[in-house]
């Protein structure tokens, strides 16, 4: 009796991945005219119709589901590859350079041998393609033309396989190479698949050979490189002893703990009464992690590699047809077949006779030596969850559900409609209770639409085993380490049922990180000496969840301390007018030792280093006492680091805010901010050279553009190619032209265009800002001030919807900051009594870091991502808004 019980089967989801599913909807070339048939309308092909979807072409890992197919028609013909994210309901698809070869590098006629296999490494997140392949070398085809592209791989860079939706793009990828292990030959190589056994290793099987001598071979990617391929069988088996050579149809499939392979041979015999495939063979290998100590279905020993296949031969089943005479009985698929949790073992083909066809189901139940076979079977793919079995295919171009109870030909059907789209094939995928069906709908052309359905089976109270974890850092109860120093706490962890999700990583019982992806690890900065325990947990899909903890020891770090500084002039956050004459004192002191320096910074840009106290700048005395003055309207993060004689430091700051008057030297109109729908949902247009001989400063707090001659950018989004940024000048300050494309970094292409502009010389040009068009004009916002730069080619000035008034929220504001410095991970505010709009976390470049919309009074910050240094906190109302710093250590 099966262990799940079983609720409806529900279609809970249909994506359309595209409207160009490349389909081979001509006529089969006769074999003697495969080299020379002509290109016809249609597009004909060799073997079989179908090249998508087909092969090993969808795997889900995660929340996203992969899946791979060509482009059609026939005049495009690129390896395709879709991502749909379960999360955000939202497909993203790359096209690869790479375009079907067909048969023997003519495109015009198909091949169905050619799949694109997808895998994923969860080791190191890296995706991989192997694709557009049928037994190519330097010889085949004879003309030499795949001479250097006989062998199609393709892979990403790491972590690429679970980046955002606007981040899986081409560019992750490395360009296609002709061997996955350098030096190893990789011809004559047909239907790549990939597969991960219970710890997350990535592995490919391939056939190396023809048709009826032919071998399958395994290798396995540890994280950084491929293994050389290893044999399951032998090439030339005439060779070694038996009568015939032979080769393999069917596929590796890790299932419950261990690898398995089950196919049917085509052998080298012209007088049997088989004309292609025979048989059913099925062994199974102890050790998942490298494939060794094979075994057949009654548990012996198999040697491999296998040179008769005889020795792991289960039945027949074209013996299930009446047969007459050589070659009358046609296997023209690979053998289906699957293994149950207690052992049970099925397997079904479809046998073609002089008198009809059967389909035919060979079974073995649990426990027992000998095979049942049943030919009142329906058709479909072999899938099993638990002790059930599922058999998933088409009725009338429709899908439909089976399930039978381990070793058994009790079918019963669980999901079946007479409406809906009617489909040509598919390629089914199952995992965690769910059915992923990848399908071509039943059109007409080259180009046909493919879909994802995504189906709930309606699996109930599975026996799941649980996860598996230890810590490997720290190593040992009570292990010794320093206040000061970043800890990497890390654990190993693996499912015997191949469904760990999550490490989650805890301090003194409570949560502190979590880690997705192998090898499971996070860092830790305790900031108070003591005694600790660390904890790891891993989860699997059924949120199982065992614990495994360790007391570690943080000592006081015992050396030299920082130094003290502290501003006496001014001695908080001051507001000042453009033209202001300002002085700049600080205090310095170290307990234990003595200051060597003190310097002063403004945004990060030194003004000045002072070696003894008093330490001042601006004064009369100083060598340039305009240094901190002549600042124009802006915000400025104004620093003193101290250092002692042993080279600690310590700082402190302070906001530096210059008021302008009331244009700001631009033809704004004083409090006013013209936001124009930034930031905006879609990626910025081409502009090919576009110029403005024009800007306007809309608002407060703008740049200086009294020199401005002209604006030119020049940006090709299909190339994500900021190809010019650049500013021509009426008087060569800082130059006549000025191109900042290789300073400034931008966001363009995806939504929420952004850029932020680094050391232009334009004096309250540099900072971040939102990027727009309003009509063909050019539109700059900043990101933290209330000003936009509005480009266009006409002196009138820009009228704006969106603008709206704004004042600073005053200094006695009850606003209230803790702890500051911030030590930990949350930053408090308190005591917002006013209508709230944002809060935002700016870096010392300008540069937004955190932002969250709000709505109450009382608000915490999570800033554990934060690296150490000095921020700006903005707090923005619709009618005000309050800047302060704070420290994160």
């Amino acid at each position: 009796m099966s262990n799940s019980g079983m609720a409806q089967v529900e279609l809970v989801d249909e994506i359309k991945i595209s409207n160009l599913g490349l389909h081979f909807d001509g006529s089969k070339v006769p074999e003697s005219e495969r080299l020379t048939f002509p290109n016809r309308a249609k597009y004909d092909f060799a073997f079989g119709s179908r090249i998508t979807p087909h092969g090993d072409c969808i795997y889900k890992y995660k929340e996203y589901v992969f899946m791979t197919w060509y482009k059609g028609g026939e005049s495009n013909r690129h390896v395709m590859l879709s991502r749909y994210n379960t999360n955000t309901k939202k497909t993203v698809t790359i096209q690869f350079p790479h375009r079907h070869t067909g048969f023997q590098n003519r495109p015009h006629i198909g091949e169905s041998h050619n799949t694109i296999a997808v895998g994923i490494a969860p080791t190191d997140g890296t995706v991989h393609l192997l694709y557009d392949m049928h037994a190519y070398s330097r010889t085949r085809p004879s003309n030499g033309s795949l001479r250097s592209d006989y062998f199609r791989y393709s892979y990403s860079k790491k972590n690429v396989a679970t980046l955002p939706d606007n981040e899986f793009t081409l560019d992750k990828f490395f360009p296609k190479r002709l061997y996955l292990k350098s030096g190893d030959n990789y011809e004559g190589l047909t239907y790549p698949r990939f597969f991960n056994n219970e710890v997350g290793d990535l592995f490919v099987s391939m056939r190396k050979g023809g048709n009826n001598n032919g071998k399958y071979m395994t290798a396995k990617y540890n994280g950084t490189s491929w293994s050389s391929f290893k044999d399951f069988n032998v090439l030339n088996a005439r060779s070694k002893g038996i009568s015939y050579n032979w080769g393999l149809y069917g596929d590796f499939k890790f299932i419950n703990g261990k690898m398995h392979i089950g196919f049917h041979t085509r052998k080298n015999i012209n007088n049997d009464k088989f004309s292609l495939n025979n048989g059913f063979y099925y062994a199974y290998a102890n050790n998942s992690n490298n494939l060794t100590d094979w075994r057949d279905h009654k548990n012996r020993s198999v040697a491999t590699p296998v040179i008769d296949p005889q020795k792991i031969f289960i039945s027949e089943p074209g013996n299930e047809v009446s047969s007459s005479g050589a070659n009358s009985v046609k296997i023209s698929s690979g053998a289906d077949w699957t293994v149950t949790e207690n052992g049970s073992i099925h397997f079904r083909t479809r046998v073609i006779g002089p008198n009809g066809s059967k389909n035919v189901h060979t079974y073995k139940k649990a426990g027992e030596n000998n095979f049942r076979t049943s030919t009142n079977f329906p058709g479909g793919d072999f899938h099993s969850i638990g002790n059930d079995v599922f058999l998933i295919g088409l009725k009338s171009g429709r899908p439909v559900v089976y399930r039978a109870n381990a070793g058994t030909n009790n079918w019963e059907t669980l999901y079946t409609t007479n409406s809906g789209k009617t489909f040509r094939h598919g390629v089914v995928h199952i995992r965690d209770g769910m059915l992923y069906y990848y399908l071509m709908e039943k059109r007409s052309g080259s180009a046909q639409p493919i879909y994802l359905q995504i189906y709930d089976l309606g699996v109930e109270n599975q026996d799941n085993k649980p996860p598996i974890v230890s810590l490997t850092n720290p190593s040992q109860d009570n292990q010794e380490f320093t206040l000061g120093e970043t800890i990497t706490l890390s654990a190993n962890a693996s499912d015997p049922d191949g469904n760990l999700d999550y490490v989650n990583f805890k301090v003194n019982g409570s949560f502190f990180k979590q880690d997705q992806d192998r090898p499971f690890s996070v860092t830790w900065n305790p900031t108070v000496a003591g005694t600790y325990t660390i904890g790891a947990r891993a989860f699997d899909k059924e949120e199982l969840s065992p614990e495994v903890t360790r007391t570690v020891i943080i000592r006081e770090e015992i050396g030299n301390q920082s130094p003290n500084v502290s501003f006496a002039t001014p001695s908080n956050n001051i507001t000042v007018q453009e033209g202001y004459d300002l002085t700049i004192v600080a205090n310095a002191s170290d307990p234990d030792g003595s200051i060597s320096n003190v310097r002063l910074y403004i945004n990060n840009s030194l003004i000045r280093q002072e070696n003894v106290a008093p330490y001042e700048w601006g004064h009369d005395g100083s060598p340039n006492p305009q240094e901190v003055n002549g600042r124009s309207a802006g915000e400025y993060a104004v620093k003193a680091v101290a250092m002692d004689n042993e080279g600690k430091e310590g700082e402190a700051t302070f906001i530096l805010t210059v008021q302008g008057d009331d244009d700001n030297g631009g033809d704004g109109d004083g409090d006013n901010n013209c936001s124009f729908g930034t930031p905006v949902n879609s990626g910025l247009a081409a502009m090919d050279k576009v110029v403005y001989s024009n800007v306007h400063v809309l608002g407060d707090d703008g740049p200086k553009f009294g020199n401005f001659r002209k604006f030119t950018i020049n940006w090709v989004p299909a190339n994500n190619g900021l190809y010019q940024f650049a500013f021509n000048t009426n008087n060569g300050a800082p130059d006549w032209y000025v191109d900042f494309k290789n300073t400034m970094t931008y966001q363009l292409k995806n939504a929420q265009p952004e850029i932020t502009l680094n050391n232009t010389g334009f004096e309250g040009l540099d900072g971040s800002y939102w990027v727009t068009r309003d009509g063909n004009n050019f539109v700059l916002v900043s990101k933290i001030k209330d000003f936009s730069l509005y480009f266009n080619n006409s002196s009138s000035t820009p009228t704006c919807s969106d603008r709206s008034n704004t004042s600073e929220i005053p200094d006695d504001s009850q606003i209230v900051v803790f702890p500051n410095p911030v030590n930990d991970n949350v930053l408090n505010i308190s005591r917002m009594d006013y209508e709230l709009s944002s809060i935002e976390v700016v870096d010392m470049l300008g540069k937004i870091i955190i932002h969250k919309e709000e709505q109450t009074n009382d608000t915490q910050l999570n800033v554990s991502a934060l690296p150490t240094g000095t921020y700006v906190l903005i707090i923005k109302s619709l009618k005000s808004r309050k800047s302060m710093l704070f420290t994160k250590q």
